[in-house]
């Protein structure tokens, strides 16, 4: 069965790709940078980026993101713009999606997961655009499709 990413389904995966931890960082740390950091409603936002009311230059640091009921993001920024590994959460803790972003930009491995632990998804982006093989999952992890992208846009199943 091949089955492409809607353009509906991709944009709903997106909404929730906010930055979390860099590889390596303990929980303790995780709870440290959540206390720590601020929230996502104190900044402003100009030319693409977003600065701390006070400051002249873009921000660099983690930043709280919540949606609603849906869970947690932990972003980390540089110069402004969602730059590293990024990592949400539902809202019971479990892990829903880790991605990569350069300068702003998705760029690297993409993970989805189920609220019951099982991948869902995985693939890469290059520069904001879907790249290479994707991977999906059903929620027993069961492998149910292959895609690959070029530039974003659907070149095989």
């Amino acid at each position: 069965m091949s089955k492409a990413i809607g353009t509906g389904h991709l944009t709903t995966v997106l909404i929730y790709i906010l930055c979390g931890l860099t590889h390596g960082e303990e929980p303790d740390e995780l709870t440290r940078i959540r206390r720590e950091a601020p929230d996502w409603q104190s900044f402003t936002h100009r030319d693409g980026q977003i600065f701390q009311s006070d400051a002249e230059a873009p921000y660099t640091g983690w930043v709280n993101v919540r949606h609603g009921n849906e869970g947690l993001a932990l972003c980390h920024f540089k110069a402004g713009l969602r730059h590293g590994i990024s990592t949400t959460w539902y809202p019971a803790g479990q892990k829903r999606s880790e991605h990569t972003y350069r300068a702003g930009n998705l760029s690297g491995l993409s993970t989805h997961w189920f609220e019951n632990g099982q991948k869902m998804q995985q693939g890469n982006y290059q520069a904001g655009k879907l790249d290479g093989l994707w991977i999906f999952w059903d929620r027993e992890g069961k492998e149910i499709d292959r895609a690959t992208y070029k530039d974003g846009k659907l070149v095989g199943t």
